[in-house]
């Protein structure tokens, strides 16, 4: 995934480029430091942990954003952790006094996930769940992630893939309650196109301050939702919307990073960012 969306003639080649580059690394995973000095435990055959290990970041401007709107002592909430490296950056705001929540429904990326955290002294201030988000409280059935690609789970409707397996959903305003939690400064949603979902989910007194939220068509059409659906609930919430560099967000616009940033009206200034020289 680069910062900005392309063509698919043009996606087509990189991933065959990249997807050759990993066939050739070895596959054993261990101990690795990124650029900005971060431990994490990677496996370089996973697509997102490849490019990690190639680049030393990964969505660089994404992380950017989180570094420059967290504060100490305030709470985020993320939904989809994957590895947890977007856990990491926000642990390392909020501080002590604050407080990181993830959300995460494969076990073995939620095990990573602690683990990275341990490499990097900061489980103190992050509860990390096993499960998901959702519209309303039940169980949901999972397909596991490709082996390529650990940050590609999703639900489905039926039992009929290989191997699924079945997560507690839950809303954000019983997640919050049942953790004595107050309304998130930031949230960071990221769950493979059921975003709407979580967002229907949400009251108006547990509505984030700040949302950063995945958009990605193809994504979207696994959730049987649309662009559109999405831009319209985040307005009905009563957010403004931008992409990552401070931009109005409208249907059909490239993404920084295929995030579309939904801002409350009484969000404290947001701190946009530039793109990255990288």
């Amino acid at each position: 995934m680069g910062a900005y969306c392309r063509g698919a003639h043009y996606r087509g080649k990189i991933h065959i480029a990249r997807w050759l580059g990993r066939r050739f690394l070895p596959p054993e995973g261990g101990v690795y430091a990124l650029a900005d000095g971060t431990r994490m435990w990677l496996h370089p055959r996973d697509w997102i942990e490849y490019r990690l290990l190639q680049r030393g970041s990964y969505e660089p401007v994404t992380l950017a954003f989180l570094k420059a709107n967290l504060k100490e002592g305030q709470q985020a909430l993320l939904a989809g952790v994957n590895i947890g490296l977007h856990v990491i950056v926000a642990a390392r705001q909020v501080k002590g006094a604050g407080r990181v929540v993830g959300v995460e429904p494969q076990p073995a990326s939620l095990l990573r996930a602690r683990k990275n955290l341990l490499l990097n002294g900061l489980a103190e201030n992050v509860i990390l769940l096993a499960g998901g988000l959702g519209a309303e409280t039940g169980m949901a059935t999972m397909s596991p992630a490709p082996e390529h690609n650990s940050g590609m789970a999703s639900l489905v409707d039926q039992a009929s893939e290989p191997l699924p397996f079945s997560i507690i959903i839950e809303t954000v305003p019983e997640l919050l309650y049942r953790l004595k939690l107050k309304r998130p400064d930031l949230m960071l949603l990221d769950v493979e196109g059921y975003e709407l979902p979580v967002l229907r989910g949400i009251t108006p007194s547990t509505r984030p301050r700040v949302l950063v939220v995945e958009c990605k068509q193809d994504h979207q059409a696994k959730g049987d939702s649309s662009e559109r659906e999405l831009f319209d609930q985040l307005t009905s919430m009563g957010y403004k919307l931008f992409d990552l560099h401070g931009k109005p967000a409208a249907i059909g616009q490239e993404l920084v990073e295929f995030n579309v940033v939904a801002v409350a009206e009484d969000a404290p200034p947001v701190v946009w960012v530039g793109r990255p020289t990288r």
